[in-house]
């Protein structure tokens, strides 16, 4: 109840939207008891989908999950193949495992104990919370200032060829001594991105072209080092920097913290944003951002004045959708429009969402 009387103040058709989702019923178990198949035909949603087979349409990240041949959300069509699964089923039900009972003991003498000790009942390991899978991670980001002055860059290439990709030998210029079997993602800087609110210089949208790992280096000190993994051509000049540790299976995480703030860019070069989309936040692990928590993308009501009584009235908040952070940096993260009803644009306000009484 504590979480309903947040949004009393919204419309009446946002409020419906969220009882959907967080008073989740049985209606799913109902109408998805086993495992079924859907056709896909002219017309249909990953939304509309999760809504008549899951009971709820804000779980259509499931159907994305289980389904590895959906690369982008936006687009399913006629003749697809969907996989549904029951609620109770995570991504794939698992292989059974053959029981394994020890070979008896005997015992030679019994020893008498003097007091019988109390019995161990371990407790049941808690569910692993349920995860869900996005690829696109791979190709997404945006780099601050600071990380900028600290990147290093491919001199020339092994091969004699203009573009480079998986296996290719390159040489690389770096900043600091790097050990072999290092690996550093290889990528393109563009443009920079200012706050909309403050219009400070944040950092630089960047495309990922692939990683690599170092090999040794050569006579001159340039780092030695092969491609291991290409998203896109990759040529001389490209930049690289240390590789992160992105998790492509993310679980849902709430939050204590009272965070806020804005999108400030997204990964297409567009100014507005739907379902799907990634976006990028001000925020990060230095302000306690983490993977998995979940942003609400609100706006303030504006004021509007009464003609005849001359007073000013406040219009309430609306709710425009919901963001979950897919990978935090230090001061801003890469996060994904799970749900929008509306068109997004640069500068929304957001608020973490928080664990629930």
């Amino acid at each position: 109840m504590k979480e309903l009387k947040r949004y009393l103040v919204l419309p009446t058709s946002v409020l419906i939207a969220l009882m959907i989702f967080f008073l989740y019923t049985d209606r799913a178990s109902a109408e998805l008891s086993v495992e079924k198949t859907h056709t896909v035909v002219k017309g249909d949603t990953l939304w509309g989908i999760s809504e008549k087979y899951l009971g709820n349409p804000f779980l259509w990240p499931k159907l994305w999950q289980w389904n590895d041949f959906i690369t982008n959300p936006h687009f399913i069509y006629p003749g697809n193949e969907i996989t549904l699964y029951p609620p109770a089923v995570r991504v794939r039900r698992p292989e059974p495992v053959e029981e394994v009972i020890p070979e008896p003991v005997e015992v030679e003498e019994e020893v008498e104990v003097e007091a019988e000790a109390e019995a161990v009942v371990e407790a049941p390991p808690a569910p692993e919370p349920e995860k869900y899978r996005f690829s696109q991670i791979k190709s997404s980001g945006l780099i601050s200032n600071e990380e900028m002055n600290t990147v290093g860059n491919i001199i020339d290439a092994k091969d004699t060829k203009v573009m480079l990709s998986e296996g290719d030998v390159v040489y690389v210029a770096l900043n600091d001594s790097v050990d072999a079997g290092a690996l550093y993602t290889i990528f393109k800087a563009g443009s920079s991105v200012r706050h909309p609110a403050t219009g400070k210089k944040v950092g630089y949208r960047i495309v990922t072209l692939g990683t690599m790992e170092v090999t040794g280096t050569d006579s001159e000190g340039l780092v030695v080092a092969k491609i291991m993994e290409t998203f896109d051509a990759v040529s001389r000049g490209d930049l690289v920097t240390p590789k992160e540790d992105i998790p492509e299976y993310i679980s849902f995480k709430a939050s204590d913290s009272q965070l806020s703030g804005y999108i400030v860019a997204g990964r297409e070069l567009r100014v507005t944003f739907g379902q799907g989309d990634v976006v990028y936040l001000d925020m990060g692990t230095n302000q306690g951002v983490e993977t998995g928590n979940t942003f609400i993308v609100y706006r303030e009501g504006k004021t509007v004045k009464d003609k005849m009584s001359k007073r000013r009235y406040k219009l309430p908040t609306t709710t425009v959708g919901r963001l979950l952070v897919l990978h935090p940096k230090k001061d801003s993260s890469i996060a994904i429009i799970l749900d929008s009803a509306e068109e997004m644009k640069l500068g929304e306000t957001i608020k973490i969402e928080q664990k629930k009484d």
